[in-house]
């Protein structure tokens, strides 16, 4: 595998190996995405972040969940180098809600999306519950979603709708599909998803949608990986399976990387 974007890798964790993959794969690309629920200074911890990793040239930084965003920092963070924010988490804050509530997108949350669009940053509907989803879209902003499943794979409340992932490609959204586990399987055989539900994930996508909004957002070190997917090492085994299902090398060019590659090029 000569080039990867990862399009949503989780920031604060295992830093030691992401910056070991950075040094060694300078042709691939990672977004890194501050998970900020639990963090008492974000930006602080972004600029911090951006201190570390900010020298290579491969990697993005992004926000998830901007439960601290207010009018005092809200141009602070703007000035951030930022490919893409996450609005929300699981719950409900102060721009829109998450996936396990009901609240929709607030008037500082429209105030926000128009803000760091005009700033060349993109929305990310990750972790959005439909309501702020379609209010997001309906703004006819540029939105991405870095890391999620399909509801017509498997039920889960993070995975997106037929229609969601229509509405994102009319978008000319890019999706980052997640190797969860339990955005494949039923809790009870969650243990039991393989490299090869993944490539299942992917066929789904490809024959329904086409491959040109399609691209991979791992997660790593944000969630618990797949037995036999757990590092990019294991993408080897992915772009095999692929292979043998008659996805051509371009084809798989476009997925680990091409595709992605549009948002900072």
């Amino acid at each position: 595998m000569s080039q990867f974007f990862d399009l949503h890798n989780d920031l604060l964790t295992s830093n030691e190996n992401k910056r070991k993959y950075i040094e060694e794969n300078s042709s691939s690309k990672m977004v890194l995405a501050l998970w900020t629920t639990k963090i008492k200074y974000p930006v602080a911890a972004m600029k911090k972040a951006v201190e570390v990793f900010g020298g290579s040239q491969n990697v993005f930084f992004a926000f998830e969940d901007l439960h601290f965003l207010n009018e005092r920092n809200l141009e602070e963070v703007l000035e951030l180098p930022l490919v893409y924010c996450t609005f929300a988490w699981k719950d409900e804050n102060v721009v829109a809600g998450g996936h396990k509530s009901h609240k929709g997108l607030t008037a500082f949350g429209k105030k926000a999306v128009k803000a760091f669009s005009e700033k060349g940053v993109r929305i990310c509907t990750s972790h959005l519950n439909e309501r702020s989803f379609y209010a997001v879209l309906d703004m006819g902003i540029k939105c991405i979603n870095s890391h999620c499943g399909l509801k017509q794979f498997h039920y889960h409340s993070r995975n997106l709708t037929d229609e969601q992932v229509r509405l994102l490609i009319r978008n000319n959204g890019i999706i980052g599909l997640t190797p969860v586990a339990e955005f494949l399987k039923d809790e009870h055989d969650m243990k039991r998803a393989t490299v090869k539900d993944f490539a299942n994930l992917i066929d789904i996508f490809v024959q329904n949608y086409g491959i040109g909004n399609l691209a991979i957002g791992t997660d790593f070190f944000g969630v618990e990986p797949l037995v036999d997917l757990s590092n990019y090492n294991d993408f080897h085994s992915l772009s095999e399976l692929l292979e043998k299902r008659g996805y051509t090398k371009k084809d798989i060019q476009k997925i680990f990387f091409d595709n992605a590659n549009t948002l900072v090029c």
